[in-house]
């Protein structure tokens, strides 16, 4: 299962928190992209999966940080989600 996490504004958040509706839609709209481009991904050494970090400033200043058992697997996750 793929590992999503936010940090907005140096804050972790919780999606379902929101209470904002733009920003849960913008939250539902990153996510799902994550998930169609590695929903399938695993490592095929280690069996594990990926943990995503989406971090900005703001919403709108948005960027990911990869981690997973190795870094073989990291790279492969970068390049589908690029």
């Amino acid at each position: 299962m793929i590992d999503i996490s936010y940090e907005i504004g140096g804050k972790k958040i919780n999606p379902n928190n929101l209470k904002d509706a733009l920003e849960r839609a913008v939250v539902a709209a990153v996510t799902d992209g994550i998930k169609k481009k590695i929903k399938s991904t695993r490592c095929l050494d280690h069996n594990g999966s990926a943990r995503i970090k989406v971090k900005g400033r703001s919403l709108s200043d948005l960027s990911m940080e990869v981690s997973g058992c190795c870094n073989s697997f990291i790279e492969k996750v970068k390049k589908e989600l690029s």
